[in-house]
């Protein structure tokens, strides 16, 4: 599954931003390739 659907960027934005969850965290949890690419996929959306 891509990693940057609609979706699951929205959940990972949410958990980080109104649940406080770090991008390590959520990167195993939601099977993101690294912590390093989520934060880079967050930042440009």
């Amino acid at each position: 599954m891509p990693p940057n659907l609609p979706w699951k960027m929205t959940l990972a934005k949410t958990l980080k931003e109104k649940h406080g969850a770090n991008s390590t965290w959520i990167a195993l949890r939601m099977r993101f390739s690294s912590p390093a690419y989520l934060r880079k996929l967050l930042a440009s959306s």
